[in-house]
């Protein structure tokens, strides 16, 4: 896993890469239509769910 930070946009934001099982096991909210919420284990599930599909497709979220 790595991050950096950046300024977009007149913002400052931390991009991240790594593998979606260590990404997803070290976060704690997600963003939905610009609010952060807790990411609670029907997200987690919807986010694992949607990387098998990226996986079987040979792609990468």
């Amino acid at each position: 896993m790595m991050s950096t930070v950046y300024h977009l946009n007149g913002k400052r934001q931390m991009l991240t890469k790594g593998g979606p099982d260590v990404v997803f096991n070290r976060c704690t909210h997600i963003l939905i239509d610009g609010e952060e919420r807790p990411l609670d284990k029907d997200h987690l599930q919807e986010l694992q769910n949607q990387n098998k599909a990226f996986s079987n497709n040979a792609l990468a979220c």
